[in-house]
């Protein structure tokens, strides 16, 4: 549990962390701008403009690298420092990748759901809790709550945004134990949202990994599919690591 706590505290008081938080925040403020100051557009209406609807909401295109940076990449610095063959000999094989899969997880959620929280408690405090006659996003998500518990489907997005921490942060760590470079490695999940947005939804409009962030984007946006679709992303996520780590032991003897 030592280990557990001082990767915790490594990660999350990483001056890495403090650069994912902050970006993400400069990101919330610059997008939400457009809309705060205008007396007939509602808290909500401020939350989908600085998380996904805005011209400047950037969050779309870089938490998937931002939730990356703050613990995803320590697998790869360790094997290229040394450190690895120190921490796994004094933990074991097993718990060194549960304590590392679980740490870059909490991190990756806590770098962009923090941000996100006190974003959302800010717009409350400003805007209030009242809904506008006038509506300026699309509403495909659980249209009814949002009708019903505007504060609590405002939740339900904010809360989202650490389930997409957690998945992509899972992502870029098990890719980062099968590509050598670190900086390509914590790219590789933006390049995997972006061409599923592309291309793979003209397979399959459910394949599109842009709808497990924007969740109103489309109006295919199915409670059901995005859950099945975060497990199975997270999943490969860990069966990248487990199986990389295993390739890296084999190969290196």
């Amino acid at each position: 549990m030592d280990y557990f706590f001082s990767e915790l505290k490594r990660g999350l008081c990483s001056r890495r962390m403090l650069f994912s938080m902050a970006v993400c925040i400069v990101c919330l403020i610059i997008a939400g701008n457009e809309d705060i100051a205008f007396p007939t557009v509602d808290f909500l209406d401020v939350m989908m403009s600085a998380l996904t609807d805005s011209t400047y909401a950037l969050l779309v295109f870089l938490f998937p690298v931002l939730v990356c940076i703050p613990f995803s990449l320590t697998w790869r610095e360790e094997v290229e420092s040394g450190y690895y063959y120190l921490a796994v000999g004094k933990l074991g094989e097993k718990k060194y990748r549960v304590v590392k899969a679980t740490v870059n997880v909490i991190c990756g959620i806590v770098s962009f759901l923090l941000p996100c929280i006190i974003y959302y408690l800010a717009i409350l405090a400003v805007k209030g809790t009242d809904l506008s006659d006038s509506v300026n996003h699309a509403y495909n998500f659980w249209k009814d709550l949002r009708e019903a518990r505007p504060v609590l489907y405002g939740w339900v997005l904010v809360l989202n945004t650490g389930v997409c921490g957690a998945v992509f942060s899972s992502l870029g760590l098990g890719i980062s134990t099968w590509v050598p470079n670190k900086y390509v490695a914590c790219l590789l999940p933006l390049c995997f949202y972006i061409f599923s947005g592309a291309v793979l939804i003209d397979v399959n409009p459910y394949w599109n990994a842009v709808t497990l962030y924007s969740l109103n984007e489309y109006n295919a946006t199915e409670p059901f599919y995005i859950l099945i679709y975060d497990v199975l992303l997270f999943t490969a996520g860990l069966v990248l690591f487990v199986s990389g780590d295993r390739r890296y032991r084999r190969d290196a003897g």
